[in-house]
């Protein structure tokens, strides 16, 4: 495993085989004291920025957490960001928790380094914070 501090911000964490595939955790904070949508933008910036390091685009297979400090007041919003639309191949998951350092968005996602999407059959009927993309 190989750790990767790219900003204050954004870190990430590679696991590597001997055949050659690459599994790449990203981890992307906000600041305490944003507003949401300003932290939405710098979660977005910091994670295209950490994709075109690692020259990812959005066919690539991918696996996220949103975590949002107010779900109600923020879940529209988030499924109609620029964040979302970044994840046509993969699944996205929002959940209502304390974001790590207290801003108001906290971005895990997991990446594998396969072209080939997950298989994902549908939103789930119990957890209505997910959405598949």
């Amino acid at each position: 495993m190989e750790r990767i501090r790219l900003s204050d911000h954004t870190s990430v964490s590679r696991f590597s085989t001997s055949e050659g595939c690459d599994e790449l955790h990203f981890a992307v904070r906000s600041d305490q004291g944003m507003s949401f949508d300003s932290a939405l933008s710098a979660v977005v910036k910091r994670y295209v920025e950490a994709c075109d390091r690692f020259k990812l685009t959005s066919r690539t297979a991918a696996f996220a957490q949103v975590y949002l400090s107010d779900i109600e007041s923020q879940k529209d919003r988030l499924r109609a960001s620029t964040l979302m639309a970044l994840f046509p191949q993969g699944v996205v998951s929002l959940v209502q928790g304390r974001p790590l350092a207290g801003g108001p968005v906290f971005f895990p996602r997991i990446t594998s380094s396969s072209p080939t999407p997950p298989r994902v059959a549908g939103p789930s009927t119990t957890n209505r914070c997910c959405a598949w993309q």
